[in-house]
């Protein structure tokens, strides 16, 4: 289902229950906080299950939705009631929180993994697949992820770490992906124009404005990133440039935060390492991402070109024995405000 139109509202639904059989899913919510958009297609109505907002439970055939999976995925029109009580326009949302939960919640950081245990073919593959939908500043995407899996390369990369744990972690682990975020932002320019141009945009914009822009937020000069030490010195003059100009403009008007192309880039990779991290607690693998190494050393072992960071080490495998060690989070009070910083926002739940 697209989700293309804007966001309506929070509204409530009442009472809650999910059954589902052969023919027919029923559905019932309880007070829960449900997003609402306006529904798509007369298709969308016909295959969806309907209730109104005093709760009464109607049913309706559901066999051409596409919500064929074995956690709760809900595809319904809902009446919802506004705070006022008033019932508002008939919509479609479609859901997998549930889902979505259990996998945040069984994520959590292996600290030891069964060296005799591989990964089954495929789960890895489809883990990288899906963290490269991740998204990147104008969709520069100014990272790369590298697979380090057999004996030969890990022995490399453990002489990397830091600390016995992590070379541990890199030894017997089935795999480690190495997340590295590239500096030299200006490169990929082009096929990001093309990628542009593919999706639709208009040609005057991805021509003239786009390359202007990228070059703007990231401070990335190709050109000057290609001379050894001189490159890095020349981009560090320019970056402090930019940081004053920018900071004295910004009294008069809004302008990007300026950040050198390494900030950057860092940024976006950690983009699609969260993502593989999320895809491989959903593939029932653990992960431990992983900051304690020696970047140079890393470059070296694994021939990384000069205009890559090493972002994060991700070790990906299975535990020697089912146990699951998370660990504790903050209240949600010192970490989530409202409207302005120190003001709480109530009702989000613990996890």
């Amino acid at each position: 289902m697209a989700f293309s139109s804007t966001l309506a509202h929070l509204g409530k639904v009442s009472h809650a229950s999910y059954t589902r059989s052969s023919t027919t899913d029923h559905v019932q919510f309880g007070t829960r906080r449900c997003i609402q958009l306006p529904l798509t297609s007369a298709s969308q109505r016909a295959n969806s299950t309907r209730l109104s907002a005093n709760g009464r439970l109607f049913e309706s055939r559901m066999g051409q939705t596409k919500c064929q999976r074995s956690t709760l995925c809900v595809r319904a029109e809902i009446k919802a009631s506004t705070a006022s009580g008033k019932v508002d326009k008939v919509e479609t949302v479609e859901t997998d929180l549930e889902g979505f939960e259990r996998v945040v919640k069984g994520r959590y950081t292996n600290k030891v993994y069964d060296k005799t245990r591989a990964i089954p073919a495929g789960f890895l593959e489809k883990c990288l697949g899906l963290c490269l939908r991740a998204p990147t500043s104008f969709n520069t995407q100014p990272y790369i992820a590298l697979v380090v899996d057999d004996d030969k390369t890990k022995q490399a990369l453990s002489e990397c770490m830091l600390g016995e744990g992590n070379i541990n972690r890199v030894l017997d682990a089935p795999a480690t992906v190495v997340f590295a975020a590239d500096n030299n932002c200006m490169r990929n320019v082009p096929k990001v124009m093309d990628l542009w141009l593919k999706d639709g945009a208009p040609a005057g914009f991805v021509k003239t404005l786009l390359p202007l822009y990228v070059a703007l937020f990231s401070n990335g000069f190709g050109f000057f990133g290609r001379i050894p030490f001189i490159g890095s010195l020349i981009n560090l003059i320019v970056y402090l440039v930019r940081k004053v100009a920018l900071s004295i403009a910004s009294f008069f008007t809004c302008v990007p935060t300026p950040s050198t192309a390494e900030a950057w880039s860092m940024k976006n990779a950690m983009f699609p390492a969260t993502i593989f991290m999320l895809a491989a607690s959903a593939a029932g693998l653990t992960t431990s991402p992983m900051e304690g190494y020696d970047s140079r050393r890393v470059r070296s072992a694994l021939n990384l070109p000069g205009h890559y960071s090493v972002a994060l080490a991700v070790s990906v495998g299975y535990p020697p024995a089912q146990e699951t060690r998370r660990s504790s989070r903050f209240d949600s009070k010192d970490l989530v405000y409202r409207n302005t910083f120190g003001q709480e926002f109530p009702g989000i739940p613990a996890y």
